[in-house]
């Protein structure tokens, strides 16, 4: 059996665009797409085909579970779940707000990450929380000293918190793996709320 670090996995992010990484023989492999999110599966195979992999090579599935684009989370988690009861793999889960955390590279010390959710509403969260849903005009209320926000994300995130989630062997069967949903989906939501 393979140590924890040498395992081969594919991660994929749909919170906001297309963001997929591909460990293979200790190689990094990374692709990112803005286009939507119901086209993961070609982005997948043009990245297996560029490593030279087949998908059979991966030990490990990776997908981030929110927040963020309703759509995007589902269309994301839809295919990883199915992919690991199909392989029968493990899937490391992360958040968005880990994704992002990660890829600062100042300490995690009175961190606030920041994610646009569109329509004057963010998703955010301190070091210490569970993160919420607000209104944009209520950022500086909440945010700490660090603030770190999806729009400076400069995809190492993606790779880091999934290096370190393997390596603590944090592994969950596909029938575990959850959506992250501060907020109600736009048909669910009441007038007035966000």
């Amino acid at each position: 059996m393979k140590t924890q670090e040498k395992l081969n996995y594919l991660a994929i992010n749909t919170a906001g665009g297309i963001e997929i990484l591909l460990r293979i023989g200790g190689e990094y492999y990374f692709s990112c797409h803005d286009d939507v999110a119901t086209q993961v599966l070609p982005h997948i195979n043009e990245l297996l085909l560029k490593a030279g992999a087949k998908i059979e090579d991966i030990d490990v599935l990776g997908v981030c579970v929110g927040p963020g684009s309703f759509t995007g989370i589902r269309v994301g988690l839809s295919t990883i779940k199915a992919m690991g009861y199909a392989l029968n793999k493990p899937i490391v889960s992360v958040t968005y707000f880990d994704v992002l955390a990660y890829d600062y590279d100042g300490g995690m010390d009175e961190l606030t990450v920041i994610i646009d959710g569109k329509n004057q509403v963010s998703y955010l969260k301190n070091s210490d929380d569970e993160g919420l849903c607000i209104k944009n005009e209520d950022i500086k209320k909440h945010a700490l000293k660090n603030v770190v926000y999806d729009s400076e994300y400069k995809g190492r995130g993606l790779g880091r918190v999934m290096d370190k989630k393997i390596a603590e062997g944090e592994f969950l069967s596909y029938e575990k793996v959850l959506p992250l949903y501060l907020r109600k989906s736009q048909p669910e939501r009441q007038d007035g709320e966000i």
